[in-house]
């Protein structure tokens, strides 16, 4: 009888030592893994930094919060005028306020006193605005 040796694709059953090097595997490739999503977030993060810095070059500008004087009566009586304190800049004209109009009157001990909150709110004395 004649014979010869072939390979042939067949189902092995794993060996506790197979199963535990397959185990070590999964275990790095997972921490791999979990290390490259980790430099994906602070990638993506860095890419919204960079993003957002170019929106604020293409705009030229951004807005901030900047110390400001309210001047009454400024540029003429009934309106008020916004001007920045940094660069001097008149920012806004608008109209005053009816409680605006009222002029804050300093008083024999010092206090001063918004007559508007006296007049235009009906409180007594020890409720009015004492700076």
């Amino acid at each position: 009888m004649r014979t010869k040796n072939i390979l042939k694709t067949l189902p092995v059953v794993f060996t506790k030592d197979e199963l535990l090097e397959m185990a070590k595997k999964s275990m790095e490739t997972t921490l791999q893994i979990d290390e490259i999503e980790n430099s994906k977030t602070k990638l993506n993060g860095l890419y919204d930094d960079v993003i957002s810095i170019s929106k604020k070059m293409k705009a030229g500008y951004e807005d901030r919060q900047i110390p400001c004087e309210v001047k009454f009566n400024t540029p003429h009586n009934g309106k008020k005028s916004t001007v920045r304190n940094d660069t001097g800049e008149t920012v806004s004209v608008e109209n005053m306020t009816a409680e605006e109009f009222q002029e804050e009157l300093e008083l024999t001990d010092g206090k001063i006193i918004n007559e508007s909150k006296r007049i235009t709110s009906g409180y007594e004395i020890e409720n009015r605005k004492e700076d």
